[in-house]
């Protein structure tokens, strides 16, 4: 079958997946510390008990900020409003409980200032519930005077990326940083990197591009630094270990993404899977089979059960980008059948990850599967109808299916969307000579779109292809045209051929019906002898007698 639809891997889309701080922020999560920021240091000293707010978290160091008194009915009035949000959020009330949940963390703000996280998640309550007037306001007075909250910052930042405002987004998110190097400013590395990999991207500075990225890297290190479960950056450093070529160190960041996932959903952490320190060892170290091979042989721990939290909603989507970008892995290795399985997994945990679901559709139909082709990319295109990839895919999984008619104003409908893009002619061209027979106007029809294509084309593409095809229906056509000549001559011969044999079957008509009114088969008796007459001719000679032979 002809490779007619160029098929484009697509990577999961960093750009879309910048992180609003809008999450739930439970005590002692940020405390605007100063900390050490090397990952390799093993990150942040225990929180000291007086604060007990902080008890358990990994943000504060020995340089804490001024002691916080928070009273025992202070922490149990926290605790119990983040209970009543995770609840609203599992039972899809938000809506009708918005309000309550928000004025919540508002009394327990209004009655002790300190308490930073209250407020933020008041704000993020109200956000959340589409309320966004409402909630704007209360994270710019957290992100302004002396102590800016790290979260609010980092919530401004999300909303100047959102309206188009990089430079301004970036700012907010190292002033982010800058307030709180832990917890805090974690959504704000998560964007930070991405950010500087888009400028890595841009630059054609390979001094630039490299201290881009290095930075990039380092803010997705911290993160895992401080919070370990943190799946949004694993999957991110999983897809820039792959970006930068380094496939067995992707490899690794997803798996460990995928234990990790496991173990915060069922609460069995096995230990022997904590390995990321020694990837981001080896990936410094740098590469190749020596640093690999020092992930790989990391030790185990002991295994500690805790309570589960099952498969979140956020946690499906980390893995939905984490398995997409294992499927890139494994198709650069050439590892086909484990590359389906991946996408096939990311599609699974997200179903609007329209990468993965282009990944999966663009595979199967190199793989004739044109039926889980055309269901994920008639997906695609229910949430984004002018993606052109989308609806030039669908096409061709529809002449796969054998619905031709369907096919043919399916790649009319990507040529509207992009008219400049030369494939929608391709393929439309192959349809007419390949699917729609072999009449004459087909052909030329044909023919003309195979010169669109080239009218279009942008680069070497299927040019060969297409003025071998050109070529293919002249001579097409002028076999047609001397085969229907010879057919017009056979025609003229057999008319002639057939008016003979109806002349010959008359004749042989007549003289069966005169032979049978000789032989009395008539109607009517034939007319008797007239008598006859004398005539002057002698009358003939009588031979002489024979002599009898002599003995």
């Amino acid at each position: 079958m002809e490779r007619d639809m160029k098929i484009t891997w697509l990577a999961a889309g960093l750009a879309a997946a910048l992180a609003g701080c809008a999450g739930t922020q439970k005590l002692g999560q940020t405390s605007g510390t100063e900390a050490n920021d090397d990952p390799s240091s093993g990150g942040a000293a225990a929180p000291k008990s007086s604060d007990p707010l902080a008890a358990g978290a990994k943000a504060a160091t020995d340089q804490a900020a001024p002691k916080r008194t928070i009273s025992d009915d202070e922490q149990a009035d926290f605790n119990k409003a983040i209970k009543r949000w995770e609840k609203a959020r599992r039972d899809g009330s938000m809506k009708a409980e918005c309000s309550s949940i928000a004025s919540d963390f508002a009394s327990i703000a209004d009655d002790n200032p300190l308490i930073q996280e209250a407020r933020g998640n008041q704000a993020a309550v109200l956000y959340e519930c589409g309320r966004e007037a409402e909630a704007m306001p209360i994270w710019e007075r957290l992100a302004g005077g002396q102590k800016p909250y790290a979260p609010a910052l980092a919530q401004l930042g999300y909303k100047a990326w959102k309206s188009g405002d990089v430079a301004r987004a970036e700012t907010l998110f190292m002033r982010s940083v800058e307030a709180d190097k832990q917890l805090g400013s974690v959504s704000a590395r998560l964007n930070l990197a991405q950010i500087l990999r888009d400028k890595a991207r841009r630059t054609t500075s390979v001094e630039e591009r490299t201290r881009y990225n290095r930075d990039a890297v380092d803010h997705l290190r911290s993160v895992l630094a401080v919070d370990g479960n943190n799946l949004q950056a694993y999957s991110t450093l999983c897809y820039f270990y792959y970006d930068f070529e380094l496939l067995e160190m992707a490899r690794l960041v997803a798996t460990q993404a995928i234990w990790r996932s496991e173990e915060i959903a069922t609460g069995k952490f096995t230990g022997q899977r904590e390995r990321l320190a020694d990837v981001d060892k080896a990936a410094k170290a740098g590469k190749g089979k020596k640093g690999e091979k020092a992930a790989e042989e990391a030790p185990a721990s002991a295994a500690v059960t805790v309570a589960g939290t099952g498969y979140t909603p956020e946690m499906k989507k980390a893995l939905g980008m984490v398995y997409n970008t294992l499927g890139l892995v494994w198709l650069k290795r050439k590892d086909v059948s484990q590359a389906i399985a991946s996408f096939r997994r990311a599609v699974d945990n997200d179903p609007d990850l329209y990468e993965a679901r282009l990944n999966l559709a663009a595979l199967s139909l190199n793989y004739r599967d044109y039926t889980t082709a055309e269901q994920n990319f008639r997906a695609v295109l229910s949430a984004q109808p002018k993606n052109y990839d989308a609806a030039l895919g669908l096409g061709v999984a529809l002449r796969g299916n054998r619905k031709f008619d369907e096919a043919e104003q399916q790649y009319l409908a990507a040529q509207q969307l992009d008219p400049q893009r030369a494939d929608s002619y391709f393929n439309l061209a192959l349809l007419y000579q390949e699917y729609k027979g072999t009449e004459k106007n087909n052909l030329l029809k044909a023919q003309q779109l195979y010169r669109d294509y080239l009218t279009h084309l942008r680069g070497t593409g299927k040019k060969r292809e297409a003025e071998r095809r050109i070529k293919d229906i002249d001579d097409t056509m002028a076999a047609l045209e001397e085969a229907a000549k010879l057919q017009k001559e056979a025609d003229e011969l057999q008319k002639k051929a057939d008016e003979q044999q109806k002349k010959l079957e008359e004749e042989m008509k007549r003289l069966q019906e005169q032979e049978k009114q000789q032989q009395g088969g008539g109607t009517a008796p034939p007319p008797a002898a007239a008598p006859a007459t004398p005539s002057s001719a002698a009358p003939p000679v009588a031979p002489p007698a024979a002599e009898p032979a002599k003995s």
